[in-house]
């Protein structure tokens, strides 16, 4: 028997795979980028279609096998007023510095960097607007959850949406922390 886990993933990607399955690339909170096998997903009538299309934010049902992961059941994650996704990605890399001086100094590390992120696209028509939320971090476990990263990102798209013209006058400029410390 099998042990069934549930958790939330964002789907990165996919691969077809056979007539109608599907090899697809989730991020997940609980175990990271897992690459899955779907059975049967590309068919008209299956339950799981529209829940792992890319860049969809679902609830999915994953079981560990002897030939890796598959994905039992998904069920997409809305959130009110975005319509559509502008992508997402999950990274992961190690890189390091060595220093040498003609002093006799010798110095070596190396660090490892995960990242996360998502843009989100709320609106229809002319009146679209997008934006966007991220986590990197040293570990991947200090990660913030994808759907953090993903309600943030619509709730951003969602605070731009009708717009409103300010007539000229002097004011203070306040700046998003996302861009503030690049201006320092």
């Amino acid at each position: 028997m099998y042990q069934k886990y549930n958790t939330e993933a964002l789907v990165l990607g996919s691969r077809e795979s056979g007539e109608s399955d599907r090899t697809v690339a989730l991020y997940t909170r609980d175990f990271g980028l897992v690459r899955a096998r779907a059975t049967a997903v590309r068919k008209e009538h299956s339950k799981m279609r529209y829940a792992t299309q890319n860049y969809t934010r679902s609830l999915v049902s994953l079981i560990k096998g002897k030939r890796g992961w598959r994905l039992a059941g998904a069920a997409a994650m809305q959130n009110p007023g975005v319509t559509k996704s502008g992508g997402a990605s999950a990274s992961a890399g190690i890189g390091g510095m060595v220093l040498v001086t003609s002093h006799g100094f010798r110095g070596a590390y190396l660090a490892s960097r995960h990242g996360v992120s998502m843009t989100a696209i709320a609106g229809d028509g002319t009146g679209m607007e997008r934006d966007y939320d991220f986590s990197s971090a040293l570990h991947a476990s200090d990660l913030d959850s994808p759907e953090k990263i993903g309600r943030t990102a619509g709730e951003r798209a969602i605070a731009r949406l009708n717009p409103r013209k300010v007539t000229t006058r002097k004011v203070p400029v306040v700046f998003d922390p996302r861009i503030a410390g690049s201006l320092v």
